[in-house]
């Protein structure tokens, strides 16, 4: 599916975090810095002013790699900035602090909404929604170990059980480790979230489906990133139910709309 609905030139938009920040600056909520274009100045200003931030690799995938970094457990700041130049961590971002609704939940990892979109002529579809909730890991993503359970787009409530990637695993209707109710649980400031996606969406028009992590703050929502190329069993196994139906209708509008430019 993406590859027939988004373009070859456009998609590195997404695949390229700090380039993804630039382009959607407007939605992201939060401060960052790119290792290697800061000169030393910058970079030490930057530890000043977030003396714990977070450091990914600019090109990551499945939030591998993604670190939280304290300086004060480094010598020195030219120390700090080898290691993640020799790591690869060439993005740095500052925290994002959570609701605390959905720290409740679980507080080790940012508990991000996934909502899959697809954009056709300006008008925008939800093919799907999901609470992602981390399980004790940093970091929130099924591969990690994470679970996922999935949300009625039209109120933002959980509607079903968390799963794990693994079928086999037990389903959550309570979260493992802090017992923390899942199933029912309603996600902070959704009609802004939806906004938010929606509007989103529209930025890089020929980028025309899109899987959107969004992070939810005490103020409001914010984008995480973007994946042009979004894990379709991350979109269907919370729900239990395949997205096929939903595509062979949009497959329709797609052909329609495209014969009738």
């Amino acid at each position: 599916m993406h590859h027939r609905y988004n373009a070859r030139s456009s998609v590195a938009i997404f695949r390229y975090k700090p380039r993804f920040l630039e382009v959607f600056a407007d939605y992201i909520g939060r401060e960052y810095l790119c290792v290697d274009r800061a000169p030393a100045s910058e970079f030490a200003f930057w530890v000043d002013r977030w003396p714990r931030f977070i450091a990914k690799p600019a090109d990551g995938v499945l939030g591998r790699g993604v670190t939280e970094i304290v300086a004060a457990d480094w010598q020195s700041r030219d120390d700090l900035r080898m290691y993640l130049k020799r790591h690869r961590l060439g993005l740095l971002e500052e925290p994002i602090r959570q609701h605390d609704a959905l720290s409740a939940l679980c507080p080790s990892s940012v508990n991000t909404v996934r909502i899959t979109t697809l954009c056709l002529d300006g008008s925008v579809e939800i093919l799907s929604a999901v609470l992602r909730i981390g399980s004790g890991a940093f970091v929130d993503n099924l591969g990690a170990g994470g679970i996922a359970a999935p949300v009625d787009e039209t109120c933002g409530t959980v509607i079903g059980p968390a799963v794990a990637k693994d079928v086999r695993e037990d389903r959550h209707v309570r979260h493992p480790l802090t017992g923390a109710a899942i199933l029912g649980f309603s996600i902070p400031f959704w009609p802004q979230v939806l906004r938010l996606v929606t509007d989103a969406a529209r930025i890089v028009p020929d980028v025309h489906t899109v899987g959107w992590d969004v992070a939810v703050g005490a103020n409001g929502p914010l984008l995480v990133e973007g994946n042009d190329n979004w894990d379709k069993t991350l979109a269907q196994l919370p729900s239990g139910k395949g997205l096929m139906p939903i595509l062979c209708k949009l497959e329709q509008r797609v052909n329609s709309s495209s014969a009738n430019r």
